[in-house]
């Protein structure tokens, strides 16, 4: 029982000591891979729009094909706003 015991203590400190070494590590986990972002704020909007645009297009088409009426991006956010 004693060697167990030492194992799992000897565990909890290494995952310890690696938990603290990140926290005081004084470089970001983004500067240490040298990570950056392969897009910038303007492409992420563009690609935002561009899949509203095909959400509204794909809901639209089923509602053709079910006899309802299509709906614009002004009905959803008109519905968005509880209007």
């Amino acid at each position: 029982m004693e060697v167990a015991t030492v194992m799992l203590v000897l565990i909890v400190l290494f995952f310890v000591g690696i938990v603290l070494l990140g926290f005081f590590h004084p470089k970001s986990g983004a500067e240490v891979l040298r990570w950056q972002a392969t897009r910038g704020p303007e492409q992420e909007e563009i690609d935002e729009l561009e899949d509203l645009a095909q959400l509204l297009e794909a809901t639209n088409a089923k509602r053709r094909a079910r006899g309802e009426p299509e709906r614009t991006v002004e009905d959803l956010e008109n519905e968005l706003r509880g209007g």
